[in-house]
C-alpha cells in the first residue's frame, strides 16, 4: 500500500468514526461526518421549505464545524501516514487496516459518542447516525 492510499484510508476512518466535539450548540462528541450530515439536512430544509428562522445559521455552523474537522483530521491522517512511511508497503497496509479495524470495533462496541441531536444521549457508532 502506498503512503497516499494509507493517508486516504486513515482519513476516511477518522472522518467516519473519530469523535470530535460539537462546538457552540451543546456538549457533544460525534463523528465529523455526522456534523456534515446534519448541516446538509438543515441546508436542504432551508432550500426546500423556508429560509427564515434559525435553520440557516445552524446549518452554516454545522457545515463550518464539519469542514474545520475535515481539515484537522486530514492533518492527523497525513502525520500518521508519514510516520508509517519507512515501513514496507505490506507492513504499512497491515498497520493501516489493523488500526481502522480496531478503531471501528471500539466505536461499534462502546457508547463513546454523546449525541446532542440524537434519540439517546450516548450512542455507539452504528447508532450515532439515527
Amino acid at each position: 500500500m502506498s503512503a497516499r492510499a494509507s493517508r486516504w484510508l486513515l482519513w476516511l476512518g477518522l472522518v467516519v468514526a473519530f469523535p470530535v466535539p460539537v462546538l457552540f450548540i451543546g456538549p457533544g462528541l460525534v463523528p465529523a461526518v455526522r456534523l456534515l450530515m446534519l448541516g446538509g439536512i438543515g441546508l436542504a430544509v432551508m432550500l426546500l421549505e423556508n429560509a427564515r428562522g434559525a435553520v440557516g445559521p445552524l446549518a452554516a455552523l454545522l457545515l463550518g464545524q464539519g469542514a474545520l474537522y475535515l481539515g484537522l483530521l486530514w492533518l492527523a491522517a497525513h502525520l500518521a501516514s508519514r510516520s508509517l512511511g519507512r515501513l514496507t508497503p505490506r507492513a504499512r497496509a497491515t498497520v493501516t487496516v489493523s488500526a481502522l479495524a480496531a478503531g471501528l470495533a471500539l466505536a461499534s462496541t462502546f457508547a463513546i459518542y454523546h449525541t446532542p441531536f440524537g434519540q439517546t444521549a450516548h450512542a455507539s457508532w452504528p447508532h450515532v447516525f439515527r
